[in-house]
């Protein structure tokens, strides 16, 4: 007997594409071009089917107008901020899950799918709670590398445990960090092909992707 495709739920999105990029000499990691498409258009493809998406960054004119704009309070707070304001300016009430991912991931389309396609399964909520043997939901699913860490900027979350999350949060938000605020969430880890996480933090990572920085394509005149 076949079994029926497993369905993606309704999800919404918070691309966090803010940061000075100091390590980049403060080229604007959305405007980078891989393979002819810029990262901000790459995020906002890969995220495509969600039901609203949140923009956690300056406003460019190029965005899709319904994607809502947005800034951590105060500015550059940190992913942990960002990911706090862009959920906050989500519209209400949430998708069941929120699919969050930094905006520096030339191949972020594929570890999207990797994700959605993961909380598709329809074993991959369940899991047995350490020692009472009751079931109980995961609280979505998160990246890891090749190297086995965590990415929580390549995850989709149950909206409700990462209200919660957020809410329950003891440290100050501004400079936190994000590991830290979602290390009580039961994730499942989902192992990525190498390269998939690989992000542009500096220079070598740019030129690692065959990304011209804006530097580097500049006309100099005489």
């Amino acid at each position: 007997m076949s079994r029926a495709p497993a369905v993606v739920p309704a999800f919404d999105a918070v691309i966090v594409a803010g940061g000075r990029a100091h390590r980049l000499h403060g080229a604007s990691k959305p405007a980078l071009l891989w393979n002819g498409r810029s990262l901000r258009d790459r995020s906002l493809a890969a995220v495509g089917s969600a039901r609203a998406i949140v923009w956690v960054g300056d406003g460019d004119a190029g965005l899709d107008p319904r994607v809502i704009v947005t800034r951590e309070r105060p500015l550059y707070g940190g992913p942990a901020a960002a990911l706090a304001a862009g959920l906050a300016a989500l519209p209400h009430p949430l998708a069941p899950m929120i699919v969050v991912i930094a905006v520096d991931l030339p191949r972020i389309e594929e570890a999207v799918a990797a994700l959605l396609s993961a909380v598709a399964v329809a074993d991959a909520d369940v899991d047995v709670d350490d020692g009472d043997g009751t079931a109980r939901s995961r609280d979505g699913v998160i990246g890891v590398d090749a190297a086995g860490f965590r990415q929580p900027l390549l995850a989709a979350y149950r909206s409700e445990a990462l209200e919660s999350a957020v809410r329950s949060h003891a440290d100050p938000i501004d400079g936190s960090s994000l590991r830290r605020l979602i290390r009580d969430l039961r994730l499942r880890e989902i192992a990525l092909p190498d390269g998939v996480t690989a992000d542009i933090d500096t220079p070598e990572d740019a030129a690692y992707h065959g990304i011209a920085l804006p530097h580097e394509t500049e006309e100099h005149t005489p």
